[in-house]
């Protein structure tokens, strides 16, 4: 549902609902910088994925933004080696609280890293062979992967972003408050 967000309009996620985005744009197995506005109305199960690109099996996720029930953020990403990962400490979401958050993947440096209001929060390794690739569209809100422990996010989301260059922390910081000088749509 389309309501007030935090810029103009911004989707309302209640829990029954998602957002998915199709197109080859999203299909990123390399450099990536994944950003939006995240409002968390309650928390819900142990996991809710904030962003999600995979088949349904948790070895096909190409990339994947999740919050956990503590507040915390995990970004994960998997290649034909394995998932890696980097995790935020607890606490790094608050519910009814308008938050920045950004995932990086940065294969060129070998380098995760979440970037929450402008300030890096986690870093993890990443090798630099291509991520797995999926058909599916693009999650905003949920995922489909089968487990107990996950459910769709409740909350609201704004301004959702996705680069194909891993973005640096300061520029990330720079813009997040307004669309970049150099940004256009292709």
């Amino acid at each position: 549902q389309w309501t007030a967000g935090r810029f103009d309009g911004g989707a309302q996620l209640t829990g029954a609902d998602a957002i998915a985005v199709d197109g080859a744009g999203t299909n990123q197995t390399g450099n990536l910088t994944i950003e939006a506005w995240v409002r968390l109305d309650e928390f819900s199960d142990t996991w809710s994925s904030v962003f999600y690109k995979g088949n349904g099996d948790s070895g096909h996720r190409s990339y994947s933004l999740w919050v956990n029930n503590s507040g915390s953020l995990y970004l994960g990403t998997r290649d034909a080696s394995g998932e890696q990962g980097a995790q935020t400490a607890n606490g790094v979401m608050q519910l009814g609280v308008w938050t920045h958050v950004a995932a990086v993947i940065d294969r060129s440096t070998g380098q995760l890293r979440i970037v929450v209001n402008g300030e890096e929060r986690a870093t993890g390794a990443v090798r630099a062979g291509p991520a797995v690739t999926s058909a599916e569209p693009l999650l905003i809100g949920r995922n489909t992967e089968t487990s107990s422990s996950y459910d769709f996010l409740r909350g609201m989301v704004d301004e959702v972003r996705l680069w194909n260059v891993a973005r640096s922390t300061a520029d990330i910081a720079a813009t997040r408050r307004g669309i970049p000088a150099n940004f256009h749509v292709v």
